[in-house]
């Protein structure tokens, strides 16, 4: 698979938009209902494709977890997580999802397992699928592990809409001309990984949600939030997003900030005893 991302890490550690605190805290309970039920204490929290740490830092923030360990194929999106946070247990290391055994990650060992904006790269090759399930399954402890897959789709423009119909033909040009990488399932992660649209077996769904979130930003801010979507990290496929960018600041107001509304998602699964 090609690294679309490592050449724009410091741009996608900025402008990318913060998962909301309500979806952390859903995950959590979802994570200490189980442990509660089954009498056992939490064990180990790991986030693969944790990118700059997004959700691997409010993880290791709640002291819930022996060690909160943020994993990543690209050093380039390692090299800008927050690292001179000083929160006890948590850590970062280089590692594929598909092998989480070369770095360290036990049988059983994991009380949740985060992935967020990042499994809809694994869904369209068939044998990646079945490594990373397999991968999860080995980790999670049965029953009471808990693997969230996180993202959110497509975003909206509430506050102006030129700039949404703008934003909205972008979209749908750039899934007609095929510039979305070919490992990269952009349909089924708009879909917010709806029921029926994914495979997760042997896994088990235990709960999802959709939490609509809206973020107020400059519109030279949000600008540079879609120049970091994967279809046009290569320079070829930039020509749709050097026009958007040209029309919407143009017929903005130079300092018009939009409110953007992101579907963030989480879908959370279980393994049950071999």
């Amino acid at each position: 698979m090609i690294d679309l991302f490592s050449r724009q890490a410091a741009t996608y550690a900025i402008f990318r938009p913060a998962y909301p605190e309500r979806l952390v805290q859903f995950v959590l309970s979802s994570v200490k209902n189980a442990a509660s039920s089954s009498g056992k204490p939490l064990l180990d929290a790991y986030d693969i494709g944790c990118g700059n740490g997004q959700v691997t830092i409010p993880l290791a923030r709640t002291g819930l977890f022996r060690k909160v360990i943020g994993m990543d194929k690209s050093a380039s999106q390692l090299e800008h997580t927050l690292r001179d946070i000083d929160i006890p247990g948590l850590e970062f290391k280089q590692a594929d999802a598909l092998n989480l055994r070369s770095a360290g990650v036990e049988d059983y060992s994991c009380s949740l397992l985060t992935s967020a904006q990042m499994l809809h790269w694994m869904t369209n090759d068939a044998k990646t699928w079945q490594r990373l399930k397999t991968e999860v399954v080995r980790v999670l402890i049965p029953n009471t592990g808990r693997f969230a897959v996180i993202g959110y789709g497509i975003c909206r423009i509430t506050n102006d809409s030129q700039i949404e119909n703008k934003l909205q033909e972008l979209y749908r040009q750039s899934i007609k001309e095929n510039l979305w990488d070919k490992n990269c399932d952009r349909l089924l992660l708009d879909s917010l990984f709806a029921e029926g649209k994914v495979d997760f077996s042997p896994l088990r769904v235990v709960d999802r949600k959709v939490f609509p979130t809206t973020h107020r930003m400059p519109l030279d801010s949000f600008v540079k939030y879609v120049s970091t979507w994967s279809a046009f990290t290569q320079d070829a496929h930039k020509r749709l997003f050097d026009k958007f960018k040209t029309d919407s600041v143009i017929t903005a107001d130079p300092v018009k900030e939009v409110d953007v509304e992101f579907p963030f998602f989480v879908v959370i699964l279980k393994s049950d005893d071999n």
